[in-house]
């Protein structure tokens, strides 16, 4: 019973050394991955939103000119129904010079 522990020896003592640093340099590569990373999909997120910004103004230009397209359209349209409905769009041919004060 007066037996002393067994203390562990310089090579086990060395061989955790080695596995302590060993695990510290993986653990400083992964923190450093992770950082890199972190960073990569930081600025991906902000072109995307600079592109996802750049869509938002181009579909809004579009869609005002989609809207004055309807608008002219629209004119258009009842430019022509009117001249039909007067019957404008039928006229009498004339002869050249003449003019209705002619006659």
């Amino acid at each position: 019973m007066g037996k002393k522990p067994n203390k562990p020896g310089p090579t086990l003592n060395s061989a955790a050394a080695n596995v302590v640093a060993t695990e510290d340099q993986e653990l400083s590569q992964l923190q450093m991955n992770f950082q890199s990373l972190h960073r990569t999909v930081i600025s991906q997120g902000v072109a995307a939103k600079v592109e996802q910004d750049a869509v938002r103004q181009q579909l809004a230009a579009l869609s005002t000119q989609v809207d004055l397209l309807n608008q002219a359209f629209g004119s258009l349209r009842s430019f022509l129904e009117d001249t039909v409905s007067n019957g404008s769009l039928v006229k009498e041919p004339t002869m050249a010079g003449q003019d209705a004060g002619d006659q």
